[in-house]
């Protein structure tokens, strides 16, 4: 399958995948796979929307919120759901094909 690059709302969701349990910035970055400052960029967006939280008392910690862990859950089945699709997408076009 072709590489191909990942939509803000992927990264975002590798984010608060790497969130569940508490990161430090460090790990977020390579769990999400960015640079540096596409982490900083993402982490303080995703701090204003709500999603995760940073707290400081084992050092800098991010931990999702309530209204991230929804929003996770909710990107897992539409993950789903539209892989599900694209599976039966392709069998639908193999199946006309052999005519």
């Amino acid at each position: 399958m072709p590489r191909r690059n990942r939509n803000k709302l992927e990264i975002m969701m590798d984010i608060m995948e790497a969130c569940r349990e508490g990161s430090r910035k460090t790990r977020i970055m390579y769990t999400a796979n960015l640079s540096y400052e596409l982490t900083k960029k993402y982490i303080s967006e995703m701090e204003k929307m709500g999603l995760i939280i940073k707290r400081e008392e084992d050092g800098e910690m991010f931990f999702l919120t309530e209204r991230g862990r929804n929003l996770l859950d909710k990107l897992r089945k539409y993950r789903s759901l539209r892989e599900e699709y694209m599976r039966l997408n392709d069998d639908l076009r193999r199946n006309l094909n052999k005519s």
